[in-house]
């Protein structure tokens, strides 16, 4: 197997423990069978009620799950199904992405700070306007780090988890600075806590523009479905 699809695999497997850390911070109970992850209940907002963990993952394996009240979005991990026949639109498509690891001399000593007071945490979430889908519950998880900088004219952050001998990038927002700036601040950033492991993620749009313009690397697509009917 080629190095893109062994680091797609990670930040599949990577994305997944994020999903299952935040789900269960809110107490939603999950399971993984051979080729899904998913939910007992209804996912937090934002997130999906099954994951499909195989690039050889069909229909047939989920067509079960698919029946359940529950599941109203899919994360299709590989981009391989279609779900339209099963009552299921494309909400969107997006690029894994992969950016190489940093040692510790080399991350940048800046004015970027992690968020560990419920202050701190309040704040930030209100800037994202994700106060209802991260739960402050994932400051007291050793790896997970929440960074954020206040800049002249507005603020930027993001969230780094390790996994899957990875660190799993989200939650990515800039107001009033460059978004190149920010992609290309990132991995010298998480280099600080996390020295030495390549940084996995997901992005479409101009998020994915300015992440590939900052020296990250596309390793493969994945579509998020939502039913309609």
């Amino acid at each position: 197997m080629d190095d893109s699809k062994i680091n797609m695999d990670k930040a599949v497997e990577n994305n997944i423990a994020w999903c299952e850390l935040v789900c269960a911070a809110y107490g939603k109970r999950s399971y993984t069978t051979e080729r899904v992850w998913g939910l007992h209940t209804t996912a937090p907002t934002y997130y999906p009620e099954l994951i499909t963990t195989k690039r050889s993952t069909t229909e047939t394996d989920i067509i079960e799950f698919l029946k359940l009240d529950h599941v109203g979005s899919i994360k299709d991990s590989y981009a391989t199904l279609q779900l339209e026949p099963y009552g299921y639109q494309m909400l969107f498509e997006a690029e894994w992405i992969w950016h190489p690891a940093l040692i510790e001399q080399e991350s940048k000593r800046s004015q970027w700070n992690i968020v560990r007071t419920e202050k701190e945490f309040e704040r930030w979430t209100k800037m994202t306007g994700l106060e209802n889908s991260i739960p402050s519950g994932l400051l007291d998880i050793e790896g997970v780090k929440i960074f954020y900088t206040d800049r002249p004219n507005g603020f930027a952050g993001f969230i780094a988890s390790a996994a899957a001998d990875v660190i799993g990038i989200s939650n990515v927002f800039s107001s009033g600075g460059d978004e190149i700036d920010l992609w290309r601040a990132i991995p010298q950033v998480a280099a600080r806590e996390f020295p030495g492991l390549p940084l996995v993620g997901y992005e479409q749009g101009d998020s994915l523009s300015s992440a590939l313009s900052s020296g990250w690397t596309s390793i493969g697509p994945l579509r998020v479905w939502i039913k309609t009917s």
